[in-house]
């Protein structure tokens, strides 16, 4: 079975809203979501806290990237 990975971008953030964002999602954020995805019978993606180098990145433009693991 061939996984498919896509991006989710939320753009005209603050970097600190980014920051903010990136912060929730990986703790709380990523908990509360996994009913919406269960009522749309799809995985809930979740944080990738395992990956070296932690879960997010701040690029030098501001951008922040949250990692996922892969659902299957």
């Amino acid at each position: 079975m061939e996984i498919i990975v896509a991006r989710c971008i939320f753009e005209n953030l603050t970097p600190k809203q980014a920051s903010i964002l990136a912060s929730w999602f990986e703790g709380q954020g990523e908990q509360q979501c996994d009913e919406w995805f269960e009522i749309n019978e799809v995985p809930a993606p979740l944080t990738d806290v395992g990956r070296e180098g932690g879960y997010s990145d701040t690029q030098e433009n501001g951008d922040v990237i949250v990692y996922c693991k892969s659902c299957n």
